[in-house]
């Protein structure tokens, strides 16, 4: 096991700067909507309503969570940060309270090209999990990121893989 070695990740695989981009996106619908309430007559509160759903929504985009894993002092971080800033909430867990690493394939459609999701998160022993990364991959084929980080966390938290379809 590599020793005074901190590893952080995202949950999302979007890049930074598109998402960064759809959250203004979302804050500039719900502004806009809330300033046409304001000028409308009809329907104020229906488009009111929506302006701050989008606002709500946009803000709750800029919380990123993040998953840090600290091999030398052998501790698990759930932290939540806003703008990729400021730390809103912690949880640390201690590498003994995790059983498993459950990389979870969850099969989005058989028609179409809808790519598959492959959910990678640590499985406590009380079986509850933390989610820590997501990737996506085309239909019918294995997701090697999330198998590389999947075998990353079985080696430095010294735990099993357990994989399965959902």
């Amino acid at each position: 096991m590599n020793t005074s070695c901190t590893q952080t990740y995202e949950m999302h695989p979007m890049g930074r700067g598109l998402y960064w981009l759809m959250c203004a996106l979302a804050l500039v619908c719900g502004i806009t909507a809330l300033v046409v309430s304001v000028r409308v007559v009809d329907g104020r509160w229906v488009i009111a309503g929506l302006g701050v759903l989008f606002l709500v929504c946009g803000l709750a985009m800029f919380i990123r969570p993040q998953t840090v894993v600290e091999s030398d002092t052998r501790i698990v971080s759930r932290r939540l940060r806003l703008f990729g800033r400021f730390l809103l909430s912690s949880r640390q867990y201690s590498f003994s309270d995790f059983a498993a690493v459950v990389v979870r394939r969850v099969r989005r459609s058989n028609f179409g090209r809808d790519p598959d999701q492959f959910f990678v998160s640590l499985r406590r022993h009380s079986g509850r999990q933390v989610l820590v990364r997501y990737f996506e991959a085309d239909i019918a084929r294995r997701c090697r990121p999330a198998e590389e980080l999947a075998h990353r966390l079985s080696t430095d938290l010294q735990i099993e893989i357990d994989e399965h379809d959902a």
